[in-house]
């Protein structure tokens, strides 16, 4: 497993946390991918764990969109409502959000870059664009062989199709201020203030049971 643990038993290592702070973006994503990886090899390679899983009876799948891999699968298994979410906004890749980028003209969320950017500017965020729709392409090559090695007879669409099943997908920090010049394609629907409003405790009469999957978030619910 790689070393990407910043929180051990609820106490944030904030030295390895600047660490990767500092680190460039790719490098960084590579490693989260392996977690990802890891966690797919595990949860493919065990049916008991998967029936285990499905035995629980859960009613809602929440992970975090960066769990490509094992957030699909467990969807696609369990067959159960699902939500994906960012707290970064949206992400260029076209996979996730199926939101429009026009590499030349709309900032990366990683690049320094705003619309106001000189030609070299936009070459630049043009190739690192291409770079994170060839990660995402390699991921998603990956995650295809890992299902024909270990559930050959499945009848799953392919991943690049994943997050289409998704029920609700959640992006924060999204803004058309933010995002400019990106256009609001129709599947999108704002919610306005949400980030603003103070969270509130769950009603008594609300319990859950909860199993937990970490890469970044993976987390299954019983009401």
């Amino acid at each position: 497993m790689p070393e990407l643990q910043i929180n051990k038993g609820g106490e944030l290592d904030l030295n390895r946390s600047l660490h990767y702070i500092e680190k460039d973006v790719m490098p960084f994503m590579r490693q989260v991918d392996e977690m990802d990886f890891t966690l797919c090899e595990v949860l493919l390679s065990s049916s008991n764990l998967l029936d285990r899983l499905r035995d629980g009876k859960f009613d809602l799948l929440f992970f975090d969109f960066g769990n490509v891999g094992s957030g699909p699968i467990i969807n696609e298994y369990l067959g159960i409502p699902s939500i994906s979410y960012s707290n970064y906004g949206f992400m260029e890749t076209w996979t996730i959000f199926k939101q429009s980028t026009f590499y030349s003209f709309t900032p990366g969320v990683f690049s320094p870059f705003s619309d106001n950017m000189t030609f070299w500017e936009r070459v630049q965020n043009t190739d690192m664009l291409l770079d994170m729709e060839k990660w995402a392409g390699g991921r998603i090559d990956h995650i295809e062989k890992m299902k024909a090695k270990y559930l050959p007879n499945n009848n799953w669409p392919y991943a690049k199709h994943s997050y289409e099943r998704v029920s609700l997908m959640i992006a924060a920090n999204v803004n058309f201020a933010f995002d400019y010049p990106r256009s609001v394609m129709p599947h999108v629907i704002p919610i306005s203030g949400l980030l603003w409003t103070p969270p509130k405790p769950l009603s008594k009469s609300m319990k859950y049971d909860t199993m937990e999957l970490f890469t970044f978030s993976l987390m299954l619910l019983t009401i």
